[in-house]
């Protein structure tokens, strides 16, 4: 599966696509387009990961071009390129086409899926709030992390615990580090669900996954002034919504 399942996503965006106006690389990037669309996508430092001529000459070109950075091994190219993926399928129209449902902003997927985890083998890629209050209790809770915690298992262990997971969560940030496709092959006996406003609204995902959960910005201008790059763009609810389809 490995590059396939970035050019899919890739293959879905037409050569002449929109062209960007704005880059913001960060721990949250963004990228904007003319025709006021934005996509978001999570940078995960590791290692030196400069900005390069490639982000900073993104401004003016077709959104194609920019999204098929999402392939570099500098990883926040790779997460300009996956912003760039997200400003053309995080769409508030493709979102609705898709049958969209709008979530509050304070209730998380795993809130939603609670009634289903209870009792089931559940791994989650990715250290997401209140998992040991809210979903550990109901369930036999595996929590990967590439810097490990408390009560983490590093994300080696994947190749270990996926395998034999009834559930498994992943975070959208794994698109940009290139783990995803392995994930997803690890866990193809599991039920997956991919999580974050990494996650591109793309019907190709629904191959490896059964709910995308994500955000879609509505005001990119309100979402640029902020700051804080450690809250989440589905925080502000003003400016992006949290977003899940299910089939």
């Amino acid at each position: 599966m490995m590059w396939s399942l970035y050019k899919k996503l890739l293959e879905g965006i037409p050569e002449d696509s929109p062209v960007i106006t704005s880059v913001r690389p960060g721990l949250w990037t963004m990228v904007t387009t003319a025709q006021g669309t934005a996509g978001v996508a999570m940078f995960l430092r590791q290692g030196e990961c400069p900005e390069t001529d490639a982000i900073r000459n993104a401004v003016g070109h077709p959104l194609r071009q920019a999204a098929e950075l999402v392939t570099s091994w500098n990883f926040l190219e790779a997460a300009v390129g996956m912003a760039a993926i997200n400003a053309w399928y995080n769409t508030p129209q493709n979102a609705k086409n898709m049958g969209w449902q709008e979530s509050d902003p304070e209730t998380d997927i795993f809130e939603q899926y609670l009634p289903e985890l209870e009792g089931k083998k559940v791994a989650v890629i990715g250290r997401f709030p209140r998992l040991d209050t809210v979903v550990a209790p109901r369930c036999t809770l595996s929590v990967l992390e590439r810097d490990p915690g408390p009560g983490d298992l590093p994300d080696s262990a994947c190749e270990y615990i996926l395998p034999g997971q009834d559930f498994v969560f992943i975070t959208g940030s794994a698109f940009a580090n290139k783990t995803m496709p392995r994930l997803l092959e690890l866990s193809k006996n599991a039920r997956v669900i991919l999580t974050g406003p990494s996650v591109p609204l793309a019907d190709c995902l629904f191959e490896h996954a059964e709910c995308l959960a994500s955000s879609v910005v509505f005001h990119p201008e309100v979402l640029s002034n902020h700051e804080d790059a450690g809250i989440p763009p589905n925080r502000f609810h003003h400016s992006s919504r949290f977003v899940l389809v299910r089939r």
